[in-house]
């Protein structure tokens, strides 16, 4: 039970802001799954101690042993080329992007009107707004924790 009170009080004072969701999202697990290390006292399989160790940092899902340890280095090393791949492709479509909206400036005003009939202004909102958020994280955080609110009629479970 101590673990599960130092992750709840790693949880509320991290990044996540108290947020199982958010952690469960950072993790790349279901939210279930985490949520039962929360609220049942399950204990993570060894994979999923060694990503908890990673994202905390906390002693107590440290890796014990030769078998833990290499288990959290071949972690590392898997997780590390993920991230280099989404970032490879991340750039590359923001690359593509740049190509295509410089066609639409020196296309003619008909071809842009063709393309604005099949664009969804909330869709290009969005997008553009997470962009500029990811080039500052104190900013990022609070958008994750505004964009987590839901109206009161919805936690209930109507609308009114």
């Amino acid at each position: 039970m101590e673990s599960q009170t130092s992750l709840r009080e790693w949880l509320d004072k991290s990044q996540y802001h108290g947020s199982i969701k958010r952690f469960s999202a950072a993790l790349g697990m279901p939210l279930k799954t985490v949520e039962d290390w929360f609220y049942r006292g399950a204990k993570p399989s060894l994979l999923n101690k060694l990503r908890v160790y990673l994202a905390t940092g906390l002693e107590e899902y440290a890796p014990r042993g030769e078998v833990e340890i290499s288990r959290l280095q071949e972690l590392e090393q898997r997780e590390f080329a993920t991230l280099q791949e989404r970032i490879r492709i991340f750039l590359s479509l923001l690359a593509s992007l740049h190509k295509e909206l410089d066609y639409f400036k020196e296309a003619p005003p008909k071809k842009r009107e063709a393309l604005r009939e099949r664009l969804d202004g909330q869709h290009i909102a969005y997008i553009s707004n997470l962009l500029q958020l990811l080039l500052n994280e104190e900013r990022f955080r609070e958008w994750l924790t505004i964009s987590e609110l839901t109206p009161l009629a919805t936690k209930r479970g109507g609308n009114r």
